[in-house]
């Protein structure tokens, strides 16, 4: 199997496309709606000068009842964006007592010769924080158990107990 490299810069022709077709479909779909419903009616123009612009139109029946859905629905995803943002701004700014990048968590038989290749920069996903050190080694008389810890130690819940249990706090 080979390595796949993803390139996830920037191209700015897709941002340009992106932003006039942003701009484009809010001026089909809000503004032109808009000038076409602000209109007045010739018949309300010709009854006196300033009928047309004090005259209400009501809108019911279904056309009323999608504007309703429409305003709830916009409401709901600005207020969900608002809540989404403010979580990754908490979880980017908590001190999570640790350095995820920096912790290595993995099953092996031979310890010694896992560090070296590591070390040895064999593994690209760990070479940028060489040089790596062993700081604790729990050993299972079964594979099947190691692996259910290891899955357990990269959890949410893994991460907490190993920042308690092994790592120095002073």
């Amino acid at each position: 199997t080979g390595v796949v490299f993803l390139n996830v810069s920037m191209d700015l022709r897709v941002l340009a496309f992106t932003i006039m077709l942003t701009v484009g479909s809010a001026l089909l779909f809000g503004l032109l709606p808009a000038l076409r419903a602000s209109r007045p009616t010739p018949m309300d123009a010709l009854k006196s000068p300033g009928a047309a612009s004090t005259s209400s139109r009501r809108l019911g029946g279904p056309v009323g009842l999608l504007i309703v859905v429409q305003v709830a629905l916009s409401l709901v995803l600005v207020v969900a964006a608002g809540l989404f943002t403010r979580t990754l701004t908490a979880l980017d700014t908590r001190n999570l007592g640790f350095d995820p990048q920096k912790r290595y968590i993995g099953v092996t038989s031979d310890v010694e010769a896992r560090v070296s290749a590591h070390n040895a920069r064999q593994n690209r996903s760990t070479a940028p924080w060489k040089p790596w050190t062993i700081d604790v080694i729990i050993e299972f008389r079964t594979e099947r158990l190691a692996s259910r810890f290891e899955k357990y130690l990269k959890s949410g819940a893994g991460h907490a107990f190993a920042t308690s249990h092994f790592v120095d706090q002073s």
